[in-house]
């Protein structure tokens, strides 16, 4: 079974207790809000680019960026 990229995502990111709640979509970027597991904080996440075009091979690059922007 195909997944997409926000499963994928998800599964990155559940693997660092994080929870993908929410994509949003806008022109050049997207959003993503997600809770923490350690606190439970619910945080809105700029990621620099849309969702949808990031290759699957650079998931966890992205996540790393994501979780830097998290725990600033």
């Amino acid at each position: 079974m195909v997944k997409t990229i926000s499963v994928l995502l998800r599964n990155e990111l559940k693997k660092h207790g994080i929870d993908l709640l929410d994509v949003y979509k806008h022109k050049s970027t997207s959003y993503i809000r997600v809770k923490t597991g350690h606190s439970g904080a619910v945080k809105l996440v700029e990621v620099k680019k849309h969702i949808d075009t990031i290759p699957p091979d650079k998931i966890q690059q992205e996540v790393e960026e994501i979780l830097k922007s998290i725990w600033k």
